[in-house]
């Protein structure tokens, strides 16, 4: 019968126990800042601008707080978005912009 042998499964394994620690840190829900989620990569590839602070000042609405934040109309948040991006909604913006988000955390 032959022997064989395999190198490099301890790294393997490393590279997975890190994979499971990441995915861990990602379990349940969070609080992600939006400049976290919206990277200026992400916003350059789907809007036509090129950070988050120009998305946020081109709006003319009141980003200053969560509470100022809630207060902005879905409706118009939306209209905007539309005409600044390939999106239809902030919502979907934003999901979009939370996979990638879990892709960079998780290391893809």
């Amino acid at each position: 019968m032959a022997e064989f042998s395999v190198d490099g499964l301890d790294d393997l394994i490393g590279e997975l126990e890190d994979l499971e620690h990441r995915a861990r840190e990602l379990d349940g829900e969070k609080d992600v800042a939006f400049s976290e989620l919206f990277t200026d990569d992400v916003i350059q590839r789907k809007t036509s601008l090129t950070t988050f602070s120009d998305l946020k000042s081109a709006s003319g609405f009141d980003w200053s707080s969560q509470e100022a934040y809630a207060a902005i109309p879905d409706d118009q948040l939306d209209a905007f978005i539309r005409t600044v991006s390939v999106y239809d909604s902030f919502e979907e913006m934003s999901q979009e912009a939370g996979m990638e988000y879990v892709k960079r955390h998780m290391g893809f």
